[in-house]
């Protein structure tokens, strides 16, 4: 469950307790939407947050990506590693590409960075395609992230987001063996509705 942080900041604030098989995993973004914060910024988020959220999902910056300035990418990636290990944390990492904004070899470059970085640091759990702010992701992204990730990266998970919002959709991306799709709670809801449908031949 992905919230912003200005609920983290409320005091007054609990999440509901509900009966799950798995607790629910509180994570917030860092960055949104376009990642051009300054890596000083970013790090005081996850300083600040750390303690109360399970992941973040990290907005890389854009502009550095669109650019193919790969170098800052990998010192804003190195940055955030630092932060993270010389504070104990123990939440994960979902690294945001914004897939809509990028060619096919930015993706593939980029998601192959990730992953060189994921096999040291297996915290690093996910490439997301997109925040959502940007554009809809489409299975080409996908098949360019995949493309990047060898079988030695089988743990290093991709997850859709941006334009989810039916069945046809999430079906669509099945084929590249998607992990987790990232999707707002309007078009969740449709989305039960439309398999209860389906199940019921409605």
């Amino acid at each position: 469950l992905i919230v912003p942080t200005s609920i983290l900041d409320d005091s007054e604030f609990r999440f509901p307790q509900v009966r799950l098989q798995e607790p629910i995993k509180i994570g917030t973004v860092v960055g949104f939407p376009l990642g051009n914060n300054s890596v000083d910024e970013k790090i005081a988020t996850m300083k600040r947050y750390g303690q109360q959220v399970d992941e973040f999902d990290v907005v890389l910056n854009i502009g550095f990506l669109t650019s193919n300035f790969f170098d800052y990418t990998k010192k804003e990636i190195e940055c955030i590693i630092q932060t993270r290990e010389e504070h104990q944390g123990h939440y994960n990492v979902k690294f945001i590409i914004e897939c809509p904004l990028l060619d096919n070899d930015q993706i593939f470059q980029i998601s192959n960075l990730i992953a060189f970085y994921h096999k040291e640091h297996p915290w690093i759990t996910h490439i997301k395609t997109a925040t959502g702010f940007n554009g809809k992701t489409e299975p080409w992204h996908v098949k360019s992230i995949r493309n990047a990730l060898t079988d030695e990266f089988q743990d290093l998970h991709i997850k859709v987001s941006g334009g989810i919002r039916t069945l046809t959709d999430i079906e669509s991306f099945d084929i590249f063996n998607v992990g987790v799709y990232g999707v707002s709670y309007p078009s969740f809801v449709e989305l039960i509705q439309e398999e209860q449908k389906k199940l019921l031949h409605v």
